[in-house]
């Protein structure tokens, strides 16, 4: 009898020592659902010269995601494009950086090779 309350002992001193180590994935799950949900507002926001505080939220949060990169690459290419821009060129490079890391964090991707590439050539 000692044995077993011993064990139930054991075990209930565990459990609450630990109970918050459940919570480490829910916590997780709900960053990666903040970044996503920011990152969808940047990309469905009209482009101006400004930047886009949702975009750059994105990487602020998630430095190394390949999609925040990518859509921050395509919309600072299609400010480039805009007829009142003042620095086109500038903003090219700036895009094909962003197309690079993004690059670097999915390698086999071809979408982004080709957005560096579009990049590149105009």
């Amino acid at each position: 009898m000692n044995t077993s309350a011993n064990a139930v002992s054991l075990t209930s001193r565990i459990i609450r020592k630990t109970w918050w180590l459940a919570l480490v994935p829910a916590i997780y799950a709900l960053y990666l659902g903040f970044v996503s949900i920011v990152l969808l507002l940047g990309q469905n926001t009209i482009v101006t010269l400004e930047d886009d505080p949702f975009l750059d939220l994105s990487l602020a949060m998630a430095p190394n995601n390949a999609e925040a990169n990518a859509a921050k690459a395509g919309f600072i290419r299609r400010r480039a494009l805009l007829p009142d821009n003042p620095d086109p060129k500038g903003d090219l490079q700036i895009a094909l950086d962003h197309w690079l890391k993004a690059i670097e964090g999915r390698p086999l991707w071809p979408y982004y090779q080709l957005g560096a590439l579009d990049s590149e050539y105009l």
